[in-house]
């Protein structure tokens, strides 16, 4: 995800809006159903939820999508909660978490917080996944970058504007996942299924091998050509390795409109931390977007097969989930947080063709 700062203002619309409203926004884009692409809507209003599939008619709440950058939220959760726990803070240097062998005075002044709101002044990608390594791995670009690839592109890196700009950045935020497990001595994996997975009961929701009996979404491109399958290796998981559904997502989402065991860690990690615009901030991972007193917060990613986008607007009780299995970039922030806001996009333009 790159950042998304420029909002399509229209007529705001009162808050009584239902799923076909929500439909209405994204019903235009092609779906490619006839390659077996599709888009599943899980709309909150209230406390009610409505579910919707675009496209694939066989895609469900079960159907497994890889979300890819919403993963960053999570690891930005891990950290809220390992900041509550005493166990870091977020002015922490990331050479007091780092091997002794890969500090470097370079990186003093670079933060756990730095890390998640991408004001670290890290790269988008670590110096050493080039165009050469691009060549090499286009297909599936983080399955081999390991711990060694990851001490190496550190070793090549000098962190520019630190605590200055937000500059949206991949290895950031696996480096920031890498750390919090390391430091808690375990795999990123672990950390995530103790702190998120298992209090908030999302049992379809991994990192890696797909469980047998499970049911994925095949990978598209918005033009409907077979897409690929991404694999993330420990060190930069935290940056986009999660695999879930609509029905885990949805717990996701009702975590965050509604009281729950994680509550004190949600708030923290959806306050504003650096300011992006007159319109926006960033929270630990988290953009939160503003207009006419209205405020959604929200993250969207994407893979080489899969689009998703989770938003919520806390005031109004209202939450939107979309997974796709076609490469449609920017239409689901778009058109999601445009409407949470209570601006809906009204006059769509044809996407995918």
């Amino acid at each position: 995800m790159k950042w998304l700062l420029a909002l399509i203002f229209v007529v705001g619309l009162a808050h009584g809006q239902t799923i076909d409203d929500v439909v209405k926004q994204f019903e235009d884009i092609n779906t490619r159903a006839d390659k077996g692409g599709g888009i599943v809507i899980g709309y909150v209003n209230n406390g009610e939820t409505d579910i919707r599939i675009l496209g694939n008619e066989s895609l469900n709440e079960k159907t497994i999508f890889e979300i890819g950058s919403l993963t960053k939220p999570m690891t930005g959760l891990l950290l809220a909660d390992l900041v509550s726990e005493g166990e870091v803070k977020l002015e922490d240097s990331i050479n007091t978490l780092l091997p002794e062998e890969a500090r470097k005075p370079e990186f003093d002044g670079v933060t756990l917080q730095g890390l998640a709101t991408h004001t670290s002044g890290l790269p988008r990608l670590p110096p050493n996944m080039n165009w050469l390594w691009m060549l090499r791995n286009g297909e599936d670009p983080y399955g081999t970058f390991g711990e060694a690839e990851l001490y190496e592109g550190l070793a090549e890196t000098t962190p520019k504007d630190v605590g200055e700009q937000s500059t949206y950045s991949n290895f950031g935020f696996g480096l920031l996942g890498f750390l919090l497990a390391e430091s808690q001595g375990e795999t990123y994996e672990q950390l995530l299924r103790q702190t998120i997975l298992e209090p908030l009961e999302m049992t379809s929701t991994y990192i890696g091998s797909d469980p047998s009996g499970v049911t994925v979404a095949p990978p598209l491109t918005d033009r409907g050509r077979e897409g690929d399958r991404w694999t993330f290796r420990e060190p930069l998981m935290g940056a986009g390795a999660v695999k879930s559904n609509m029905h885990d997502m949805l717990l996701f989402l009702n975590a965050y409109l509604n009281e729950s065991v994680l509550t004190q860690d949600l708030v923290f990690a959806t306050q504003p931390y650096f300011k992006l615009s007159e319109f926006d901030d960033v929270g630990l991972a988290w953009v939160i977007s503003k207009q006419n007193n209205q405020r959604v917060i929200w993250h969207n990613g994407e893979t080489g097969g899969y689009a998703a986008f989770l938003g919520f607007n806390p005031d109004t009780k209202q939450g939107l989930v979309i997974l796709s299995n076609l490469t449609i970039g920017d239409e689901l922030p778009k058109r999601g947080v445009n409407f949470l806001l209570g601006q809906p996009i009204t006059t769509a333009t044809n996407s995918g063709q």
